[in-house]
């Protein structure tokens, strides 16, 4: 995994390609409105799970619609499919995800304090 800063805070793309997780751009500061955009160009379902999802409030919007509430797993993702997942951390530190298809596939996001020049 690496660190890219986003030019918006709070606002991370996640493409799937060749069985990986690419992260476009990843800081999440805690306590703000966070937006990630996961993209599978696999052809392959694949998931997208974390446990900080069991801990708050969460929104999984996709072009059929939207599912909210506290205490989802994560999403599994379709072929050419894109979700966002929005969500407001309540505390800096690792965002870490994973496939639950294929366990191989992992990956993280910080959590940061950014300040603001």
């Amino acid at each position: 995994s690496f660190l890219l800063f986003a030019q918006e805070p709070g606002k991370v793309e996640v493409v799937i390609r060749n069985f990986k997780y690419e992260v476009q751009a990843g800081v999440i500061p805690p306590d703000m409105p966070a937006t990630i955009t996961i993209r599978n160009l696999d052809k392959v379902r694949h998931g997208f799970i974390s446990k900080i999802f069991e801990e708050m409030d969460v929104e999984v919007e996709s072009a059929a619609g939207a599912a909210f509430g506290r205490g989802i797993k994560g999403v599994h993702i379709q072929p050419g499919g894109e979700f966002n997942v929005r969500f407001t951390p309540t505390r800096a530190g690792k965002f870490s995800f994973q496939c639950d298809f294929h366990p191989s596939m992992r990956g993280e996001l910080m959590m940061l304090s950014v300040g603001v020049a």
